[in-house]
């Protein structure tokens, strides 16, 4: 099924007409067979020219136009005629990668719908954990089977905090992942081990920060109050913890010798806070905090 025929059940739908269902699971699986093959391109190409190049960049684009045709299709049929028990396999894969890759307002629509079919053994209980943890990442809370890995535009890799490393293994055993150390050497997974907590206060802040030309800016020191909590290394990445109490604010201080300091209030209630900095003109300037 081609992308004007998307496009067209999507309008039919729109239309109130009723949709066959070998209509629909050829949809669906259609769905499935574009998602796939545009995330296997895209990861072709960061293999051979790496996750910072223009060539990555435009794998992106193309990933995210089809993600929304897909969504678009995929939604309108859920939303008219549900999780149907009598769907292919694939078909039902197509429903859960489509819906794994949405954001997260979409996800959480959905979520009932995965809870219901991961419960009738309608998805594999991997599929299901991708998606818990997924659903966990988006919403800065520790993820239960570390199978989320984040990049940022600077191409560090890293993985999604995890909410009990310890107990990580087992976790992952019962839903048939592999040991989490397998995954973050074949992975290729550059930052993992964060720093533990000393006391039930701490937060985990990541801080990412570059310049005009998006490259890293190394030795920027983060603050809080007079405490030096660590500092960008040469990837322009760094992992502390800072001390907030419960619906209380975080403030901490950005340094680097020759800039402008930048102090950010950090606010909400999240187990870990990603923090964005555009360093130019001898300035820091937030460009997103998760709160």
């Amino acid at each position: 099924m081609n992308l004007l025929t998307l496009f067209l059940c999507c309008s039919v739908y729109a239309q109130d007409a009723k949709l066959g269902k070998q209509e629909i699971v050829s949809l669906l699986e259609s769905a499935f067979d574009s998602d796939q093959s545009v995330r296997s391109d895209a990861s072709n190409v960061s293999k051979i020219h790496g996750y910072k190049s223009e060539e990555y960049k435009n794998a992106e684009i193309k990933m995210i136009k089809q993600d929304s045709i897909n969504q678009s299709a995929v939604f309108c049929i859920l939303d008219k005629y549900g999780w149907q028990k009598d769907y292919s396999q694939k078909a039902r894969n197509g429903i859960f990668y489509v819906i794994q890759h949405a954001n997260l307002n979409a996800q959480l629509k959905y979520s009932v719908l995965l809870d219901r079919a991961f419960k009738n053994n309608e998805i594999a209980p991997k599929q299901y954990a991708f998606f818990v943890d997924r659903l966990c990442a988006k919403q800065y809370k520790n993820q239960m089977y570390g199978s989320q890995v984040l990049v940022d535009n600077l191409g560090n890799t890293y993985l999604s905090p995890l909410a009990d490393p310890e107990n990580v293994d087992s976790l992952r055993r019962i839903v048939g992942l592999p040991p989490i150390q397998q995954q973050i050497q074949e992975g290729h997974i550059k930052y993992y081990d964060f720093p533990p907590k000393k006391n039930n206060d701490d937060v985990l802040l990541i801080v990412h920060i570059w310049d005009a030309n998006n490259k890293p800016v190394d030795s920027v020191s983060v603050w809080q109050g007079a405490t030096l909590l660590g500092q960008t290394n040469e990837n322009g990445i760094c992992f502390v913890n800072g001390r907030k109490k419960k619906d209380a604010t975080l403030s901490i201080s950005f340094k680097k010798n020759e800039y402008k300091d930048l102090n950010y209030p950090i606010r909400g209630e999240k187990d870990f806070y990603e923090i964005r900095l555009f360093a130019s003109n001898k300035n820091f300037s937030a460009v997103s905090v998760n709160w």
